[in-house]
């Protein structure tokens, strides 16, 4: 009789196991016009130059507060993402005549990103909006540029793209992209996985990892009237929760690293290396 019982038990329990592990899903974007999503978002960033020899490190973090609004969805889905509440410490920019600081950061985050895509994240097009009340002097332009370069890195994998066909844990599929923000082009290849499904607060998530298999940067910079070429690669791991009814983002954790070299010819030939490591958390509210 126990043994019966036990035998039923561990049948029960194989069968369980292999139901969820061949549960499958659609991931897609299933959102309403004037829905608005807002999120926490923490951002590391390390950057080392080597110039005449010499060994510059400067040491960044910035916080702020992402907000989403869905303006759009009559044929694709157009989402308004804006910076609110941004500050950044900044250390290591003596040598500029910068001394360690922790400042408001709106300044430099005062614009607005429009993504268009389609229901599976597909981009059809993307825009930078600027604030025309806002003026700012060179140095925070170069700031500016920095930071948008580099955190779009990050928040671009707000928006995913999902494959068309039904996943289950363990399916995996490739994108490609290339994105460009002032005057820096980058082709980006990711190998995306189902890695599992959770639940949060009677919520649905998928577990999604992300990895680059290859990033190259190549492009042209403006910084304080000198043009500088950029070249390099990148790679990047990110661990994204999803929530498997909307699509819509509920955490991400993504490292970036990046080999750079800037380089310029007049007023006098320099090549300049660069380190970049960067670590980045977003978590909806």
């Amino acid at each position: 009789m126990f043994k019966t019982i036990w035998i039923s038990v561990v049948v029960s329990f194989l069968f369980l196991n292999l139901s969820h592990s061949l549960a499958q899903t659609t991931l897609e974007y299933k959102v309403n016009k004037g829905e608005s999503y807002d999120y926490d978002m923490s951002a590391i960033i390390n950057q080392t130059f080597t110039q005449m020899g010499q060994e510059m490190k400067i040491d960044m973090k910035l916080t702020s507060d992402l907000n989403l609004s869905v303006t759009n969805v009559a044929k694709n889905i157009t989402l308004e993402m804006v910076y609110r509440k941004s500050m950044l410490s900044m250390s290591g920019m003596e040598t500029m005549g910068v001394a360690d600081t922790t400042m408001d950061a709106s300044e430099q985050l005062a614009f607005k990103q429009e993504y268009v895509f389609t229901k599976s994240g597909e981009m059809v097009s993307h825009k930078v909006i600027e604030d025309p009340k806002v003026v700012l002097d060179d140095q925070t332009k170069m700031m500016k540029q920095q930071l948008t370069s580099q955190l779009k890195q990050s928040t671009d994998f707000i928006i995913l793209k999902y494959p068309s066909k039904n996943l289950k844990v363990g399916d995996s599929w490739k994108t490609t992209d290339t994105i460009e923000v002032s005057g820096i082009k980058t082709l980006r290849n990711f190998t995306h996985t189902y890695v599992s499904t959770k639940s949060l607060n009677g919520i649905n998530l998928a577990e999604l990892n992300s990895k680059s298999t290859s990033i190259s940067i190549n492009g042209t910079v403006n910084q304080m009237g000198m043009e500088m070429d950029v070249r390099g690669g990148m790679n990047v791991e990110g661990t994204s929760l999803v929530n498997s009814m909307t699509g819509m983002l509920v955490s991400l954790d993504m490292n970036v690293t990046s080999d750079l070299t800037m380089s310029m010819s007049s007023p006098m030939e320099m090549t300049i290396p660069i380190e970049l490591k960067m670590i980045t958390t977003i978590k909806k509210k």
